[in-house]
């Protein structure tokens, strides 16, 4: 049997590759702890965007009616967020709106989200329970916004005519505005601080 030496070079190099092992183990311990801090922090940033989103939609929805862009003579709402950003006139020649962005006009899937949400029309209001009516668009707009993850205690957003805010932790879909938000498990957001974590 021969008699094994052992470097100094050789036990120095161990030594390092062992603290060097245990430091990265380490940060990876730290790193996914922080990663988890950062993730509520970048929900409640989206949550605080999207609302911010909206009050564009509201401001955009008031000057879209102040013009006839179709010119077919008739004032109304825009039907389709993108038309908010680009429409069409009466002879289907594109017409550019830009009241608000394209990036925004887009975000109408779960996979062109702003911010972590998706925006869709709302095309009908309830009139009674369990009845709706279509919207008129010379008169009324609503829309959605939902985050593109589904997890539990997120906020879906919901705006119409009347430019009130409100959110709701939801998992399910909306398409039908209520008659009464408010009644059926709707808070009004009247600032951002009101969005919680």
């Amino acid at each position: 049997m021969k008699n094994k030496k052992y470097s100094i070079v050789g036990i120095i190099f161990t030594i390092i590759i062992t603290i060097c092992f245990i430091w990265s183990m380490f940060q990876m311990f730290n790193n996914e702890v922080l990663f988890k801090g950062n993730i509520e922090k970048i929900k409640k940033r989206n949550k605080i965007d999207t609302y911010k989103n909206l009050e564009k939609i509201i401001e955009a929805q008031d000057n879209f009616m102040k013009q006839d862009w179709n010119n077919d003579g008739i004032f109304s709402y825009a039907e389709f967020l993108v038309h908010l950003w680009k429409t069409f006139d009466q002879n289907g020649e594109p017409v550019k709106v830009d009241l608000i962005p394209k990036k925004l006009a887009f975000a109408m899937g779960t996979t062109r989200t702003i911010s972590g949400y998706y925006f869709l029309d709302i095309r009908s209001k309830e009139i009674e329970k369990k009845e709706s009516i279509k919207l008129d668009y010379q008169k009324e707009w609503a829309i959605a916004a939902f985050p593109a993850e589904k997890d539990s205690g997120e906020l879906i957003f919901m705006v119409g005519v009347n430019k009130n805010i409100y959110a709701q932790e939801k998992t399910g879909f909306i398409d039908t505005y209520p008659s009464d938000p408010e009644i059926s498990g709707w808070e009004k957001i009247e600032k951002i601080s009101q969005i919680g974590d």
